[in-house]
């Protein structure tokens, strides 16, 4: 069963970044095909902007926290959008989708 209770990883700047302007690539040049497309874009969106919030205030290292829906919808961007996980944002999407099925499962 899935709880409400939040999903906590740390970004470095860098990927933060990265996470913002993937998605907003995603959001801006992806047109969502059915209904379960646009829950995920609208999650994904949550995503960016909680992103963009967070590195107004410039830090080294970010302390993120999703919720389980949040935390899917950057599962399903690992599955199916960023496959790479030879890139830095591929792999830590990769370590995070582990970790948030380990958390909701």
């Amino acid at each position: 069963m899935i709880s409400n209770k939040t999903f906590t990883t740390k970004l470095k700047i860098d990927l933060l970044e990265a996470l913002a302007n993937c998605i907003e690539n995603i959001l801006t040049n992806t047109e969502p095909a059915d209904l379960d497309d646009k829950i995920l874009f609208a999650s994904l969106y949550e995503v960016m902007i909680k992103a963009k919030q967070k590195l107004l205030h410039y830090k080294p290292i970010y302390l993120v926290n999703l919720s389980p829906a949040q935390a899917f919808a950057c599962c399903i961007l690992g599955s199916f959008y960023i496959t790479d996980v030879s890139t830095q944002l591929g792999n830590k999407l990769l370590q995070i989708q582990a970790a948030v099925l380990k958390q909701y499962q």
